[in-house]
């Protein structure tokens, strides 16, 4: 019987390192600004041990270099990271910046077969990827007999993918080329505090940071107890510009414009008066919440000035029984919440694309021959996530102000969507814009806003745009 065990015993262990080390490469072309990318593609897991060097964890990842470039010290290469906390890189990767891109229609749920093809807005051109699955996502899990749950806070989440970063470098020869990363939503979160964990403690500089539609402090964009009055005014343009695409408001730069005064101005010093807001002073408040947000005015009344964007997502026109997107407030579905009004339980915007997604994924692996029955998340439920900062709103600002300041060199770049309701525009702005940066490092720091959603690359017309943008970053 014990000899029976040994061999069950030694027959999944070598099942278990041939998932840890299964790879899978193959070369492909692809035609950015009509020119023909030659690349390289590798995917495989990059296994992750502890102090005591016993195995961790196993990180999935897809990896893309373009074939014969020259100086390959010249050459950048980005890690890329989404955010969730609990997705998978596959937005990134076959939504933004992959050779392959998810086939997308304009502001539509696109239907079943869905599709894939060349992606004429990959970064290959400027830059070799490196698309990561944190544990729990993707293909990437925890060791046999780690608990997952270990890594669903900010510290172990870190370390485990500063020490991905780190081995990648070493075992691909990397350690002198301009190294970035891209972190969107909770992966903005993310890369700034893998960024400074890599400066500090592996003494892994780099040169850039890419930022898509980030959640870097949390603050401004939750209030949990009913005390914070900063998302409030920093929700409002984004609010407008939802109200300006539904048909509501004429000329979108002007209303944004305006609204945008009226939020960080009369309003916000509103917010500060709390209980002591006169009659006269409420009564126009209304007004003027009801012309830039479309709410009515008995539910603003109700709501004492205050709705956070999933309760506005569902309120905004619900006399008509339509719920709009979080993600992407352009996006629209019959509402269901009068018979179970809980907010936040259901995103147009995320329906429209998790199985597009979840189909495009399974074929590009089955086109690159990866054959396995685990399942592949997209998206996985890391909760409770603990953020390591007892009785504080969750920041990563201050980890970037300093980690700039010691590298002087590290250049930021931030993209933000004017239909976001996840993480509104002007919360990101006021989080870049309260850094606290010495004057000198101030141009470090780009910030541009698309007329698109969360995931800003999902949109046909604010991808290119975004290319651009991210292209004449990687020059200078």
């Amino acid at each position: 019987m014990r000899v029976k065990l040994v061999f069950i015993w030694l027959i999944c262990l070598t099942a278990t390192l041939c998932a840890e080390t299964e790879e899978k490469t193959f070369s492909a072309t692809v035609e950015l600004d009509g020119v023909k990318v030659p690349y390289k593609c590798t995917a495989g897991f990059l296994p992750i041990h502890g102090e005591e060097g016993k195995l961790e964890a196993s990180l999935f990842y897809f990896a893309y270099h373009k074939e014969n470039p020259g100086s390959q010290a010249a050459r950048p290469v980005t890690f890329c990271f989404n955010g969730g906390p609990g997705a998978s890189a596959v937005w990134l990767h076959l939504g933004g910046f992959g050779p392959k891109r998810v086939d997308i229609p304009d502001v539509s749920f696109p239907e079943p077969p869905f599709h894939y093809s060349d992606n004429p807005y990959s970064l290959l051109d400027v830059t070799d990827l490196v698309f990561v699955d944190p544990v729990s996502t993707g293909f990437s899990r925890s060791a046999a007999g780690v608990d997952p749950k270990k890594f669903y806070n900010v510290k172990e989440d870190t370390r485990v993918l500063a020490d991905f970063v780190r081995l990648y470098v070493t075992k691909n020869k990397l350690w002198n080329a301009p190294k970035y990363l891209m972190g969107e939503s909770y992966g903005g979160y993310r890369i700034a505090m893998l960024a400074t964990y890599l400066h500090d403690v592996s003494y892994l500089y780099l040169n850039g940071l890419i930022f898509i539609s980030p959640a870097i402090n949390l603050q401004t964009i939750m209030d949990p107890n009913d005390g914070n009055d900063l998302p409030y005014p920093l929700a409002i343009p984004s609010y407008t510009a939802a109200w300006w695409y539904h048909k509501k408001l004429p000329n979108v730069e002007e209303a944004l414009s305006k609204a945008e005064a009226f939020a960080l101005g009369p309003y916000a010093t509103a917010l500060l008066k709390g209980d002591t807001l006169t009659g006269q002073e409420k009564d126009k408040l209304v007004e003027e919440l009801t012309h830039w947000s479309g709410l009515s005015k008995d539910y603003l009344l109700r709501a004492q000035f205050r709705v956070l964007p999933g309760a506005y997502a569902h309120e905004v026109f619900k006399s008509s029984d339509q719920t709009i997107g979080r993600f992407d407030s352009r996006y629209f579905i019959p509402s269901i919440y009068d018979r179970k009004p809980i907010l936040g339980s259901l995103d147009p915007s995320a329906e429209a694309y998790l199985g597009a997604f979840t189909s495009a994924i399974w074929m590009y692996l089955e086109q690159i021959g990866w054959q396995t029955t685990e399942s592949y998340d997209i998206l996985s439920d890391a909760s409770p996530w603990d953020f390591n900062q007892n009785n504080q709103y969750p920041t990563a600002g201050d980890k970037l102000r300093n980690l700039m300041t010691k590298n002087p060199h590290l250049r930021v770049f931030v993209g933000a969507g004017y239909y976001d309701l996840a993480t509104t525009y002007e919360s990101i702005s006021y989080s870049f814009n309260h850094l606290g940066l010495d004057p000198s490092l101030l141009s470090h720091l780009r910030e541009r806003h698309y007329f698109a959603g969360h995931m800003i690359y999902l949109d046909n017309k604010a991808l290119p745009k975004l290319k651009n943008d991210l292209k004449q970053f990687y020059s200078e």
